[in-house]
């Protein structure tokens, strides 16, 4: 015991020789405690990891250290940091890392908080973050993440929440959000399906699964609207295409299976109906019922039409035609080219084809609308000339045609003799 009591009054001798320095292993201590070697602190292993158990503390109230849980219990095997008394940061014994949270072995890092990290975050495996997230701007309560700037994402990504985007979002691959898409500028390369409601240039209205706000759409292809559509005003139900207050243009074929009306209610007893304005038809019109027109109709091309019930038909605007009899009127024009040398008082008789009328025509006048001289023809040949129809047969389609001279001498006449046949029924 005495030889032990010397051993330790030299060594306390040599400690306060070295100006307070303790060293272990090494004579010459650059700190307080300075060990040449391994320290072992809980040699037996019976820390529960505890701060005061076989723990290294900072500060004299024990608020900070580090400790090793050696038995079972948290972070059994691992490290742990402490301040202000808290573990707050644990590395297991596979190796695992959390921050705020103890490791968890799906993750080699978890963070129980907000991470900043003012340079890149890589990683060769998954990213996964329970709370939210920002990239370049702060975290914003409401979002899972936020970024300030472009994103691109390569491949698919997807989203359980909302996703709100303040510049271009831009996908290669797919991006699939399950809640709200909100933002100023997004481009899909490839494939873009919203399974709710989309907005463009306002708030989402549920109303609709597609809202517009004031702004033109362009659609390159075909659009299919398997319900009703409105323009120009709010949406009714009554009419599968309905335009308030515009003019509608069609630059292709426009095909109606049902009826139409133009500035007024549907009526039943029309396919086309047309109130107070005028209709025209640059192109042939072809009706095989009833036409009743109230206001005026302008062709430029054929009217083909089964009955035709109206007040006046003005026919290339150089007169009317109208019949007082319980059926319409048809009207044809021909013409027979002549150049003949007639003696004084004599007759030349022409058989000319007229216009073939469909149906029962046997009720058909032919007259003799204007004739035109020829050159090389004297008119004053022509004024001395008597022309008149005779024998019209409407079954054959044809009526002869008599030119008289009336004057004392051979005369020539050569033109063209116009007829107009009129058949009543």
């Amino acid at each position: 015991m005495k030889k032990t009591l010397l051993a330790v009054s030299v060594t306390l001798a040599a400690i306060q020789m070295q100006a307070q320095n303790v060293g272990i292993g090494t004579n010459t201590p650059a700190k307080k405690l300075s060990v040449r070697g391994t320290i072992v602190v809980d040699h037996d292993e019976e820390n529960n990891g505890s701060m005061d158990s076989a723990s290294l503390l900072f500060g004299k109230n024990g608020l900070v250290g580090i400790t090793s849980n050696k038995l079972f219990g948290l972070n059994s095997g691992g490290i742990d940091l402490w301040t202000a008394g808290f573990r707050r940061f644990s590395i297991n014994n596979n190796g695992n890392t959390g921050i705020g949270i103890l490791p968890n072995n799906n993750f080699r890092l978890q963070v129980n908080g907000k991470l900043n990290a003012t340079g890149n975050i890589s990683t060769d495996d998954s990213l996964y973050v329970n709370g939210g997230m920002a990239v370049g701007t702060n975290s914003t309560n409401g979002y899972r993440l936020r970024v300030d700037g472009t994103s691109r994402f390569s491949a698919n990504a997807y989203m359980d929440g909302s996703l709100m985007v303040s510049g271009l979002l831009e996908a290669d691959g797919g991006a699939i959000v399950l809640g709200t898409l909100e933002g100023n500028a997004i481009r899909a390369n490839n494939t873009l399906r919203v399974g709710d409601y989309a907005a463009i240039g306002g708030l989402l209205d549920s109303n609709f699964r597609l809202r517009v706000y004031n702004g033109s759409s362009r659609f390159g292809g075909s659009v299919e609207a398997t319900g009703n559509m409105t323009i120009g005003g709010t949406l009714d139900e009554t009419y599968r295409l309905r335009v308030i207050g515009g003019n509608s243009r069609f630059g292709g074929d426009a095909q109606v299976t049902g009826r139409m009306a133009i500035g007024g209610d549907m009526d039943d007893n029309y396919r086309l109906r047309v109130y107070d304005g005028n209709s025209r038809f640059g192109g042939n019109a072809e009706v095989t019922g009833l036409l009743d027109v109230g206001g005026n109709i302008n062709l430029t091309g054929q009217l083909n039409a089964g009955s035709v019930n109206a007040t006046a038909i003005s026919i290339g605007g150089k007169g009317a035609a109208r019949s007082d009899g319980p059926s319409p009127l048809r009207i044809g024009f021909n013409s027979k080219t002549v150049d003949v040398t007639i003696p004084g008082g004599a007759t030349i008789e022409y058989t000319v084809n007229i216009t073939d009328f469909t149906g029962d025509n046997d009720d058909v006048r032919v007259m003799v609308s204007q004739f035109q001289t020829a050159f090389g023809s004297s008119i004053d040949a022509w004024e001395r000339m008597l022309i008149t129809v005779s024998n019209v047969d409407a079954a054959a389609d044809t009526c002869k045609i008599n030119i008289h001279n009336t004057g004392g001498g051979q005369l020539t006449v050569k033109g063209t003799i116009y007829l107009t046949a009129i058949a009543k029924n």
